[in-house]
């Protein structure tokens, strides 16, 4: 019998060695239909009769920092991610979808000022069987630094609906692909690969790209054809690679708790991290915490007095460990400046793409806080020239 993958015909098989071809497949997650009408088996891959819909919705098309163009180009990297694994996508809006796809995808691309590393922002509905996915997805998202954010899908969407926000940083938004696109690609297609062949016998080779396999093993002096969605992306010169960056960047994760009984007396749980986004190794970042107005919040969490260090610190293998303030009167400093200055224990280094951070604060606002309470955080490098701003700032506003 001819024995088919998709439409390349791979030989010619023994019928008497059909059976065990069939149960080999099916264990592998593959598709496998035999024709003896025609004397043919046709295998395909294991996504085969997976159906995704893409939106081509016209949402937000006002929007002046939304980005169509990298949008296509990441749509169209996953179109070819899935197909090589046998899935089938096709354009749809909100009027034509039929019901019958497997996954709804809505992918918007925004390109947004003073941030300082991309944001993968996931509206999905949430269960106990999309864990696997979606932390595959934020590990992948977390080695390449980019910002992993969950939200839930409204109550009136689709069930198989996954939408996706991407927001990346304006200062290099002409090198959108080179700098972020093909990192934002690969974390996607991943998540999608793992939630579509989540019901497969074999998870692993459900998602093989069996075709491309075979087209290179066959077509060995073939040269890879190129892809004209994203060559015009990658014509931009090389960053060499003994080129010094030196680059950090910083971002609140919070909290805010509030008693119905006393409403302008919240208190905000909260933990800054701070990541090493350059290639050279920096050292000691000393925190600024600016409260505004001043003397409005209060500051607790594990950082020690200056003359506690030695005392009150965390022990860990290689002596003390943690956070002190860096004045013996920073209570007085913070009530007349609004700035509490806080530097680690003992020298702390960041390796390239390592992060650390101030964890479990405890903020109270005071009573007497104006209409609107806000804290911003700036870190600066001891031992070089780096100073940032945290990408976000914790604010409170009320309204009587």
């Amino acid at each position: 019998m001819n024995l088919y993958f998709k439409d390349k015909l791979l030989g010619v098989l023994p019928e008497s060695a059909v059976p065990n071809l069939f149960l080999f497949c099916h264990g592998l997650g593959l598709q496998i239909a035999v024709n003896r009408t025609e004397n043919k088996v046709q295998v395909n891959g294991g996504l085969s009769n997976k159906v995704i819909g893409i939106f081509n919705d016209e949402y937000e098309t006002g929007n002046p920092l939304r980005n169509k163009a990298c949008e296509e180009v990441i749509i169209e990297a996953v179109r070819k991610t899935l197909s090589h694994s046998g899935a089938s996508t096709r354009t749809i809006t909100e009027k034509t979808f039929k019901n019958n796809e497997d996954l709804l995808l809505s992918v918007h691309v925004y390109q947004i000022p003073r941030i300082k590393q991309p944001i993968l922002e996931i509206f999905h509905r949430s269960a106990p069987k999309e864990f696997e996915w979606i932390s595959l997805m934020k590990s992948e998202a977390d080695s390449a630094g980019i910002k992993f954010s969950l939200q839930e899908l409204n109550s009136h969407e689709k069930h198989q609906t996954v939408r996706m926000h991407i927001m990346y940083p304006q200062e290099n938004g002409d090198h959108f692909w080179e700098v972020y696109g093909y990192k934002l690609a690969h974390v996607i297609c991943l998540g999608l690969l793992c939630r579509l062949s989540r019901n497969s016998l074999s998870f692993a080779f459900a998602a093989f790209p069996f075709e491309a396999l075979l087209d290179f093993i066959t077509s060995p002096e073939k040269k890879p054809e190129s892809d004209p969605v994203l060559e015009d992306l990658q014509t931009a010169p090389s960053i060499d690679s003994k080129e010094l960056i030196l680059s950090a960047s910083a971002y609140f994760d919070y909290h805010i708790i509030s008693k119905q009984s006393n409403p302008k007396n919240p208190k905000i749980y909260c933990s800054l991290f701070i990541r090493n986004t350059g290639n050279t190794i920096l050292v000691n970042p000393v925190v600024c915490l600016r409260i505004s107005p001043k003397g409005t919040v209060s500051i607790t969490g594990q950082i020690v007095p200056p003359k506690a260090a030695d005392t009150l610190a965390i022990q860990g293998s290689e002596g003390s460990k943690g956070w002190q303030f860096m004045h013996d009167n920073w209570m007085e400093q913070s009530e007349e400046s609004g700035e509490v200055w806080i530097k680690p224990i003992h020298e702390l280094s960041l390796s390239p793409g390592e992060s650390t951070g101030l964890t479990n604060l405890q903020l109270t606002v005071k009573n007497n806080a104006d209409s609107q309470t806000k804290v911003e955080a700036f870190i600066y490098f001891s031992d070089s020239s780096v100073q940032i701003e945290a990408d976000n700032k914790i604010s409170i506003m009320y309204i009587n």
